[in-house]
């Protein structure tokens, strides 16, 4: 759960008292519904997120190994030379810090939104009520500008460009394994 995660991470006592221990206490205390509370920013983090983590690693990784294919075609060499071949998990891996970092920016405001509600008010020193309409959530996170907005992007960043690019090798090395290539359409002609 979003809310027990965060409040863990912003609330020394949280942690001290472990998991089991601060989703009982935010259950007890704070009612059950509290504990979705991050629902609504978790859909506006993930959505963007995940859409332009997948577009992202496409379109780049598409490209640069279009990219490799001419090169290899301009030095005379078959599309299946040494070349290509040893790029690929080089293109898969910048592919994947990309398309990280360009998730980890369209998706920073909700996260920060999110945050902002999980966090116990003593930490978060924030207004803004949970239960509060999309809109009214939307509107408190317009009020803080771009700064307040993006604040903590770049261990995010970091983060996020890391753990994606990571990802994409592990996918990448196991659409090999099982030869599940995906080759464009060729054009007719």
């Amino acid at each position: 759960n979003q809310v027990v995660k965060v409040r863990m991470q912003t609330d020394a006592c949280a942690a001290a008292r472990g998991m089991v221990h601060t989703l009982v206490h935010i259950s007890r205390d704070e009612g059950v519904g509290a504990l979705f509370h991050g629902l609504k920013p978790i859909t506006m983090r993930q959505l963007p997120y995940t859409v332009t983590k997948l577009v992202a690693y496409e379109l780049c990784s598409t490209a640069l190994i279009a990219a490799s294919r001419r090169f290899v075609r301009a030095r005379g060499e078959a599309d299946d030379a040494p070349l290509p071949l040893l790029l690929r998990p080089a293109i898969v891996l910048f592919s994947g810090i990309l398309a990280g970092a360009a998730a980890a920016v369209v998706s920073q405001p909700a996260d920060v939104l999110l945050t902002r509600i999980c966090a116990s008010t003593s930490v978060a020193n924030c207004a803004l009520d949970a239960a509060g309409s999309f809109r009214e959530q939307l509107a408190e996170l317009a009020r803080g500008g771009l700064r307040e907005a993006y604040a903590g992007l770049g261990p995010r960043l970091a983060m996020v460009s890391a753990m994606t690019s990571v990802q994409f090798l592990l996918y990448d090395w196991v659409r090999c394994q099982l030869q599940c290539e995906s080759t464009p359409p060729r054009a007719e002609g």
